[in-house]
């Protein structure tokens, strides 16, 4: 049992650092968009 908690606790903070990065490139994205709005094809 200890294991599986273990294991989901790692996933848990893969999930949080995925969402962080994700949303990290969301703020990037949106800033090249306005600084270079023919760039995007959105």
């Amino acid at each position: 049992m200890k294991f599986t908690v273990l294991n989901n606790g790692l996933q848990d903070s893969w999930l949080i650092f995925f969402l962080h990065t994700l949303s990290k490139w969301e703020k990037i994205e949106a800033r090249a968009a306005a600084s270079l709005p023919h760039a995007t094809g959105r």
